[in-house]
């Protein structure tokens, strides 16, 4: 997805975008935060922290090697996500020009 980075409507976009923001946004816990029971992932030992006694949110990370979220569950229901090949090597390519969308037309300028 191209859009142009000088335009505020490009701020809609960073959450899926800037590492940081996204991992916050996933990896987030509501309310205090505790620590909770031992689990498996994977076949991986974890460690449960709890966000609001529970209604927060749960993150399972690994005890093995580096301690890496592995399973979230998000606040009131909204949804699992398990989160794997930690540390592994991937591909990138640049897409082919029919797979690419640009909004910097299509965006309205404000200002």
């Amino acid at each position: 997805m191209k859009v142009p980075t000088g335009d505020p409507s490009y701020q809609q976009f960073k959450g899926f975008t800037d590492k940081d923001v996204l991992l916050d946004g996933l990896l987030g816990l509501q309310g205090k935060l505790a620590r909770g029971e031992h689990g498996t992932v994977g076949g991986v030992r974890t460690i449960r922290i709890s966000g609001g006694a529970g209604n927060g949110g749960r993150l399972d990370v690994s005890l093995k090697g580096t301690p890496y979220p592995l399973r979230v569950q998000r606040a009131g229901g909204g949804g699992q996500l398990e989160l794997g090949g930690w540390g592994q090597d991937f591909a990138l390519a640049v897409p082919e020009k029919k797979q690419m969308v640009d909004y910097g037309k299509q965006i309205p300028r404000t200002g």
